[in-house]
């Protein structure tokens, strides 16, 4: 008779042990913010569906990791592009909303972050730089070669307005580079004897 009571007392500690799992698990994927986190819970939602929990806590087990793909598969889904990340709105149902609302929303958020961050750094490190050194007019031929060469293309995440405005620093930085270009043919110009300058300019209106 010990035995079995004995036995029972294991198995309903066993069983309380899992409820607590359980629990522990619910609260994990309503409060996880990134995508593994909720493929964390996923897997421990399977583990426990596989011990000897009751109907209801099965079936609503099915019902939470069913919630935990669709939030996946939103997330997974966002768009790799600022402008259109802050228009993004999932419409999420009821039973994402209540479990994975949190991690969607985060993640969203997370991820914009991110591209504001590189971003600003790809901004500071081309955009502000050169428009101080333009305006100082001192970025030499080479220089603004160089520059128009890595800002040719534009990061597909960049934002519209930032877009417009790597175009308008390329505009100006094109002006810089023609007016050096400019500026080195008048000095060489005016280092030539009378003589090379008119043969320079009989060949100069000789050219098509």
């Amino acid at each position: 008779m010990k035995q079995i009571q004995t036995a029972v007392g294991q198995l309903q500690s066993k069983q309380k042990a899992i409820l607590q799992e359980y629990s522990d698990a619910v609260r994990m994927v309503c409060s996880a913010s990134t995508a593994v986190a909720l493929e964390q819970v996923f897997a421990k939602l399977e583990y426990l569906r596989e011990m000897q929990l009751d109907e209801a806590h099965s079936q609503e087990i099915i019902l939470i990791q069913g919630a935990i793909r669709e939030a996946l598969s939103i997330i997974r889904a966002l768009p790799d592009n600022l402008d259109e990340l802050a228009s993004e709105a999932p419409v999420l149902s009821e039973i994402v909303e209540q479990f994975c609302g949190h991690a969607v929303r985060e993640s969203i958020r997370t991820l914009k972050a991110s591209l504001e961050e590189k971003q600003a750094i790809w901004m500071r490190n081309y955009i502000i730089r050169a428009e101080r050194d333009c305006k100082e007019q001192s970025m030499s031929v080479q220089q603004c070669q160089v520059w128009l060469e890595k800002t040719k293309s534009v990061p597909t995440y960049f934002s519209s307005t930032a877009v417009d405005q790597v175009s308008q620093v390329r505009k100006i930085v094109e002006a810089q580079l023609h007016k050096n270009r400019v500026d080195r043919l008048l000095m060489g110009y005016d280092e030539l004897t009378v003589e090379e300058k008119v043969t320079f300019r009989r060949l100069l209106s000789e050219r098509p």
